[in-house]
């Protein structure tokens, strides 16, 4: 169905972007680890004046500590040692992220709290079910990245309803 369709490039998406919805959040992923690179994207997303509009995600905590040197206000997206066990939530790993990611199947209260006693905000990913997602309320998260917006969408319109 998509063959032969063609990716844009980083800067002709930002581009887009900018063209199509100026006001759009950006997650930008680092999944290569490469510091020269990151800096490419920092440079780009510089010269469009997004960087009150974007968060760095990573899975390599050196792509974290580069957002962090170069580009210390843009907020940065890592991942929990349940998630990413090589990392470890060592104090000096922590002092990179402003959140984490956390898979819904090993979220609990007691890891939500670890997090947001240290000020670190809460995404979880991949609920789907009203049950995954009283659970994500009940840890007080702080965003949903879902396969099912539609369902979580219901949800939260119920829980508005219900507050």
């Amino acid at each position: 169905m998509f063959a032969g369709t063609r990716i844009p490039e980083f800067n002709e998406f930002l581009d887009f972007v900018i063209a199509k919805r100026r006001d759009i959040w950006l997650a930008v992923e680092l999944k290569e680890d490469d510091e020269e690179l990151a800096c490419r994207v920092f440079k780009a997303l510089e010269s469009r004046n997004l960087f009150g509009q974007c968060s760095i995600i990573s899975f390599k905590s050196n792509m974290l500590r580069a957002a962090k040197k170069y580009v210390p206000e843009l907020p940065r997206h890592g991942f929990s040692a349940l998630n990413l066990p090589e990392e470890g939530d060592s104090p000096e790993y922590l002092s990179l992220l402003n959140r984490v990611g956390i898979y819904i199947n090993s979220l609990n209260l007691k890891i939500a709290d670890f997090y947001h006693s240290r000020g670190i905000k809460i995404d979880t990913w991949a609920p789907g079910t009203p049950a995954q997602y009283a659970i994500a309320r009940a840890c007080n998260i702080d965003f949903i990245t879902t396969n099912d917006p539609d369902i979580i969408l219901d949800l939260q319109s119920q829980k508005t309803l219900l507050d």
